[in-house]
């Protein structure tokens, strides 16, 4: 029998992990969605060694995670699997854990299917607050399309009606594939013509689930299992499978049965532990050590020893008096709370998953303690004796409590004060933030608002940086082209050049030129945009589309206004190999400008460092001569030519 390191949602998205990679980054995860919820509430954890990025192959992430979900999909009731043998729009909804966001992708794909068109995903806002959100124009032919509605409010689907019209018009012109996924309690907000497209998914079986997360091989599940899943919902399979997964590591002899077993045991009465626990020890001082623990499951005994007496001062407990030899020592304290003692060097819960029973319960019934906890995961995560796994271990626990109840602003708030000096613990919150359906949104909302802050520290935006190319980008790639180019405008010269390669790369990778073009157009090219639009190789195919073409004139006008000379060589080069028409164009019969542009050509023609390279620029400069007259209505007989 083969066991996975990891647990996997019913979409393949990893629930446990610790051996995952993107680019040089190492990833644990755990999290659910509208899809699946894995447990009472989200639970996002992510670890990241480090944060630069490594380059890409150029190919849409999207690939790879699609492929994984396809190996992994547990159809919904009712699944449509050949709804998309012909192009149309569908409107998937289901209650909550039905995983109608991973069926909309396999539909999408067929399952999939590699060869086919890559798939986007539509903004259901605006990529920038002056914008509007969706855009016909942004449909191509044979495009397959996913809106993801599950994110708004009521007004905010109604705004997006009349949007949505309009695209679902231009998919049925481009012989297009849209796939909408919505709630079910948003199905009287969508517009008449949508309405007869909507189909209604049930949640796929429990147990098919617990299957799908667990990975082993001819899963054989007791009997009660069965019966405890027959009226649970996907979330909680979910959930029994990670603490399957749990009682397997702490009796790894012990036979899956009996690892099922423990699993709905702890399920079944975690909660009513946690709950007794508290009752039973009504001194703030043994609560204090509770929930430390809870916090750091796994970190050395000096860090909870060391974390329990911070914890203590920011909840105003008082000081402890008593002499080291008097009194409970901390083994007697331990044990009254459930921790493993005798000779155990690491924190860890006699009781499979209590820690994070008791975690939910401090969070939930102590609420007015929750604006101090901040200051304590800050504190703690930088003593000497939590080492760096302890550290993210605590950031993803109070992370989960947080989303939970949707104060991202305790997160937000960590994530800009470590931006500077532990950029592996920021990215950590960003990307679980901005993982987490509820609560995404507003975490986009906040890389939004730092790649345009004036103060933003170069540290602070590589973590961005990474974030919007590892979360944002491969199911949101507008939103993640906005911010990253604000973050190429950066002061710093490094980061602008960091930002404008992730941009570049997103846009070919993405098919986005247009929609950068578009950009720059609407809001000017600035000095730090040349760069961008020196290195935008946009396909001949777009550049000779109507709209395109006008918005290539119009930024290049910006750039050669500037300076023509400032144009490298390379470029420049390039430009009047492919399209020589394009600059003549961009100068728009201003002598000045076509002056400095064939005197750039001449400079560059003279530097030409060997023979070859010179003659390639000689016929480049009689070919711009050549153009530049057309343009200016100078017809003469040239010499020969």
């Amino acid at each position: 029998m083969t066991h996975p390191n990891g647990v996997r949602d019913v979409h393949g998205d990893v629930v446990q992990s610790r051996d995952h990679h993107y680019g040089d980054r190492t990833t644990y995860t755990a999290h659910g969605d509208n899809n699946v919820n894995s447990g009472p509430g989200t639970q996002i954890n992510h670890f990241y060694d480090v944060v630069r990025r490594k380059r890409r192959e150029a190919r849409p992430v999207a690939d790879d995670h699609i492929r994984s979900l396809a190996g992994r999909f547990v159809r919904p009731g009712r699944f449509p699997e050949d709804l998309f043998a012909e192009p149309g729009t569908v409107v998937l909804t289901g209650p909550p854990g039905t995983g109608c966001r991973t069926a909309a992708f396999m539909l999408l794909t067929a399952m999939g299917a590699t060869g086919l068109a890559a798939l986007k995903e539509l903004p259901d806002r605006a990529d920038d607050p002056e914008e509007p959100a969706l855009d016909p124009e942004d449909v191509d032919e044979d495009d397959r399309l996913l809106l993801d509605l599950t994110a708004l409010d009521r007004e905010g689907v109604g705004r997006l009606r009349p949007d949505l019209e309009a695209v679902r018009a231009a998919v049925a012109a481009k012989r297009a594939r849209l796939a909408v996924v919505a709630r079910r309690d948003q199905e009287d907000l969508l517009g008449d013509s949508l309405v007869p497209l909507v189909v209604r998914l049930d949640p796929p079986p429990a147990i098919d689930v617990l299957k799908a997360h667990l990975g082993f091989d001819d899963l054989q599940a007791p009997d009660e299992v069965h019966r405890h899943l027959s009226g649970a919902t996907p979330g909680e399979a979910a959930d029994l499978a990670r603490l399957t997964l749990q009682a397997r590591d702490a009796e790894p002899h012990a036979g899956v049965a009996a690892w099922l077993r423990a699993a709905v045991e702890a399920q079944t009465r975690r909660d009513e532990v946690a709950a007794d626990l508290f009752r039973a020890h009504r001194d703030g001082a043994t609560r204090a050590l509770a929930v430390a623990a809870a916090f750091l499951s796994g970190a050395p005994l000096e860090a909870l020893a060391r974390a329990e007496a911070h914890l203590r001062g920011l909840v105003a407990l008082p000081e402890d008096d008593t002499h080291p030899f008097e009194g409970p020592y901390l083994a007697e304290r331990m044990t009254r709370v459930g921790l493993r003692t005798g000779g155990a060097r690491r924190v860890g819960f006699t009781s499979l998953a209590l820690d994070a029973a008791v975690r939910t319960h401090f969070w939930t019934y102590f609420p007015r303690l929750r604006d101090r906890v901040p200051g304590w995961v800050e504190v703690v995560v930088g003593l000497r004796e939590v080492d760096d796994r302890s550290a993210a271990d605590l950031v993803a626990r109070f992370a989960d409590q947080v989303l939970a109840t949707g104060r991202v602003e305790h997160l937000t708030a960590l994530a800009r004060r470590w931006g500077g000096h532990r950029p592996d613990l920021a990215l950590q919150v960003l990307t679980t933030g901005l993982a987490h359906p509820g609560c995404g949104a507003a975490f986009r909302e906040e890389v939004y608002r730092r790649s345009k802050s004036a103060d933003l520290t170069p540290q602070h935006a590589q973590v961005l940086i990474t974030a919007c190319v590892a979360v944002i980008a491969p199911e949101r790639p507008t939103e993640a082209l906005v911010r990253l180019h604000h973050l190429a405008r950066h002061r710093d010269d490094a980061t602008r050049g960091e930002a404008r390669e992730a941009l570049l790369d997103l846009v070919r990778r993405r098919g986005l030129h247009r929609r950068l073009l578009r950009r720059l157009v609407k809001y000017g090219v600035r000095p730090a945009d040349h760069a961008i639009v020196h290195d935008l190789d946009v396909p001949p195919a777009v550049a000779r589309a109507r709209r395109a073409r006008r918005d290539l004139v119009a930024v290049w006008g910006e750039v050669l206004a500037a300076g023509a000379g400032a144009v490298p060589g390379h470029v420049l080069g390039r430009l009047l190999d492919r399209d020589p028409t394009l600059p003549v164009d961009a100068c728009a019969g201003r002598v000045r400008l076509l002056n400095d542009l064939y005197l750039a050509a001449l400079a560059h023609l003279r530097d030409a460092p060997d023979a070859e390279l010179l003659a390639s620029w000689v016929v480049r400069a009689r070919r711009l001569r050549r153009h530049i007259d057309l343009a200016l209505g100078i017809t003469h007989v040239e010499d020969g030519r």
